[in-house]
């Protein structure tokens, strides 16, 4: 027997190791890509609830009409556009996060009930180059806005 040359089995039986250590690693590197983006979501959604919680007025309807009417102090406006901003940014990362599967999307978060409170803000700032979505994203939240924004 050469001494430089492993016995049969022990080469197969590196080889299923090896392979078997490459899919442990994969999988258990899956499982905690999965994890971070559940993490990425609970921290874009505490950031927006401490953010609201900070300045109310942000989900206030009187508030918003008067910011539409550009009657709003020139610093909460500014606030109010980086709030939307989170709050339409945390969406598309939910969309995606769930492939736009609006079920599973509704069990994480209420979010038909934040894009209808800030859908006028949308209409309005959707081409900006600075908050630009992807097509597909635009499509779900015109959807969402055609489903369940006919009562508000």
């Amino acid at each position: 027997m050469d001494p430089n040359k492993l016995p049969e089995y022990q080469f197969w039986a590196t080889v299923i190791l090896g392979g078997l250590t490459i899919y442990t690693y994969f999988r258990i590197s899956g499982l905690s890509q999965k994890g971070n983006s559940f993490n990425r979501l609970d921290d874009e959604l505490n950031n927006i609830v401490n953010t609201w919680v900070k300045y109310p007025y942000l989900e206030d309807e009187d508030f918003i009409i008067k910011y539409h009417k550009k009657e709003a102090d020139r610093m909460e406006g500014l606030r109010y556009d980086a709030y939307c901003t989170l709050v339409f940014n945390f969406v598309e990362s939910l969309h995606k996060h769930f492939k736009g599967n609006k079920t599973r999307m509704g069990k994480y978060n209420e979010y038909p009930e934040m894009i209808l409170v800030h859908k006028s803000w949308w209409a309005a700032n959707q081409l900006d180059p600075l908050t630009a979505y992807t097509g597909k994203f635009k499509e779900f939240v015109q959807t969402v806005i055609n489903d369940y924004g006919k009562s508000k």
